[in-house]
């Protein structure tokens, strides 16, 4: 089996580390959207879909975490190691049900509590799991055969 090309563990640990960056900005749009954007909606009910353009983009921030998180999954199975393939859908995993609870929170009326709940707890999933996604890269970048110390010898030809 040929190895796996470089560049994908390369582009899953940048990307990984783009989507942490991008989820703690989305967390933050999301406190922004729940304290500042509640109001009542057309139909006179309490909601917080009526924050505009903060409410906007938080959506479409999730949007682009699930795009980015398919694309690691997809350089994952490229990548062809089973820990970085699981850690990556879980990743995706996270991050569709964070979005999905959201949507049904923001579309309940009144605003159900456990969707609140879910999408938050979702988002701390998918922020670990991301965390443990970049460690697991960067281990692997740092582990390998270990160098002779300093001033030793060189192998003879032909060991390894």
């Amino acid at each position: 089996m040929p190895e796996p090309p470089s560049w994908a563990r390369s582009g899953i640990l940048y990307l990984a580390i783009v989507v942490e960056a991008l989820l703690v900005l989305q967390y933050a749009l999301g406190l922004w959207t729940n304290v500042y954007g509640v109001g009542l909606n057309a139909a006179g009910l309490y909601t917080s879909s009526s924050s505009g353009s903060t409410y906007s983009a938080h959506v479409d921030l999730g949007y682009l975490l699930g795009l980015l998180s398919l694309l690691i999954v997809i350089l994952a199975a490229l990548h062809r190691q089973a820990r970085v393939i699981a850690q990556s859908v879980f990743l995706l995993l996270w991050i569709g049900i964070a979005g999905v609870t959201g949507r049904l929170f923001v579309t309940g009326s009144p605003n159900p509590a456990i969707d609140s709940f879910l999408m938050g707890l979702a988002f701390l999933f998918a922020f670990g799991t991301g965390i443990g996604l970049v460690v697991t890269l960067l281990r692997a970048r740092t582990t390998g055969p270990a160098a002779p110390p300093a001033g030793a010898p060189p192998a003879p030809a032909g060991s390894a």
